[in-house]
């Protein structure tokens, strides 16, 4: 083997033993942050406006190794910190920045609430939980109609009232009238008989809605020729 050779044979192990020491010496190295919402348990039900307190819980470690000369020398542990949280809505959007909050003003519908936590290392971790608001009961009265109306005295008109409801119980209705009868009053149609010496004029007939708890009330005027 000629000089020349064993030259060219030392250069190309010196490049490799080069190339092998500078990537060996590149550090690597993670950090994870641990998530947990701790309250309200996923699924959980609650009633519009009544206050709802989320809870969550975040931890964070990172490891690095470093590489001198051609081997890694040492592998160290650091604790990191979680600097910031953030709780969202996919309905209502940003809700707060601290690991604990409280609010009663979640819209109506299902949400889909995500708590994200982040550290100093710039990691972050999430969970999610799905939740259900319920939108209170509403009871209104969105018309009352007389027909006919006018009416003549000794005639009868009927009265009308149309209900906006959405829960579920019973609704008890209640027509008074201080002019006139009417003979079955509990009901969302009923008859108003005009006596036949009642003036030409107005008058005022009351409407009660209920069911138990909410309630509604409208006067209806019709006009006896």
């Amino acid at each position: 083997m000629g000089f020349n050779t064993i030259l060219k044979l030392i250069f190309a192990g010196i490049i490799l033993i080069a190339i092998s020491c500078n990537y060996s010496q590149v550090p690597f190295g993670y950090d994870v942050v641990d998530v947990e919402i701790t309250s309200p348990p996923d699924r959980s039900e609650f009633d519009e406006g009544v206050p709802i307190t989320f809870s969550g819980t975040a931890t964070t470690q990172s490891r690095t190794s470093e590489g001198t000369s051609c081997t890694v020398s040492r592998s160290i542990y650091v604790e990191a910190e979680v600097t910031s949280y953030s709780w969202h809505s996919d309905i209502d959007g940003e809700l707060g920045t601290d690991s604990e909050i409280s609010i009663d003003w979640l819209s109506p519908g299902s949400h889909v609430i995500s708590f994200i936590a982040s550290d100093n290392y710039g990691s972050s971790g999430i969970e999610t939980i799905n939740i259900e608001v319920i939108a209170d009961d509403v009871l209104l009265i969105t018309s009352l109609t007389a027909n006919p109306n006018p009416v003549t005295a000794g005639e009868y008109s009927t009265l009308r009232a149309n209900i906006y409801y959405t829960g579920r119980e019973a609704l008890s209705y209640n027509w008074i009238t201080g002019t006139g009868t009417i003979p079955v009053s509990n009901q969302a149609e009923v008859v108003w008989i005009v006596p036949d010496d009642t003036l030409p004029g107005d008058y005022e007939i009351s409407f009660t809605v209920t069911d138990g708890t909410l309630e509604a009330f409208a006067i209806l005027t019709v006009t006896v020729n």
